[in-house]
């Protein structure tokens, strides 16, 4: 599977959220090039840690800046296409998972990349309002699994625009189901995204 961070974090924190799963699961986490302070190594941070990086830019309000968001969306498109066609029967289709930015990133992959996709699981994914005016969505995304997660560590003032967007998912056939996180954010044997994750191969 494959974990998108979140803002102002990095691929080793994404590892981290899955080193208790056991070795069934290969985990491959991409990167951010966007420094979450854009003069690291200049001046100090003064909000964010050294080695933070975001996927796009997010103004105070909580606004999600559409070049950015662009620009890391294609960033994450050419990493997926570099990952052998499923079409061979040497490779699985994968999940694609996403925290926070990384959430939003997973969402809008899953609808342009369907075919490498066995799943999605976004954590609090910083969906942009402005999304539904952009026509991204396929007509037909039949049985595709979507799973959304809430965590309790933060208030999500994204809920409104993930809530549409699954609402349009549901309309081109995904299959949509959501659920809670309680505490850390940590993949094991026992967490709901990871039965949910083990549950595909039966579908």
């Amino acid at each position: 599977m494959i974990f998108l961070h979140d803002y102002e974090s990095c691929s080793e924190e994404a590892v981290e959220i899955c080193r208790h799963l056991n070795r069934d699961f290969a985990v491959l986490a991409p990167e951010s090039t966007r420094p979450s302070n854009p003069v690291e190594g200049r001046i100090p941070s003064l909000n964010a840690r050294p080695g933070a990086r975001s996927w796009f830019i997010t103004a105070d309000d909580g606004q999600i800046d559409p070049a950015s968001f662009g620009d890391a969306l294609k960033q994450a498109e050419v990493f997926l296409s570099d990952i052998p066609d499923p079409a061979d029967d040497r490779i699985s289709p994968f999940v694609l998972l996403g925290q926070g930015q990384g959430g939003a990133l997973a969402l809008m992959l899953a609808v342009l990349q369907r075919e490498k996709l066995r799943g999605v699981v976004g954590f609090d994914p910083w969906v942009p309002d402005w999304i539904d005016e952009v026509d991204l969505i396929p007509e037909d995304l039949s049985n595709l699994p979507v799973l959304l997660m809430e965590t309790d560590s933060r208030q999500h003032r994204f809920a409104t625009a993930v809530s549409q967007f699954a609402a349009r998912l549901t309309d081109s056939g995904a299959a949509v189901e959501t659920g809670q996180v309680s505490g850390p954010l940590v993949l094991n044997a026992n967490s709901t995204a990871t039965k949910w994750i083990s549950g595909l191969s039966a579908r």
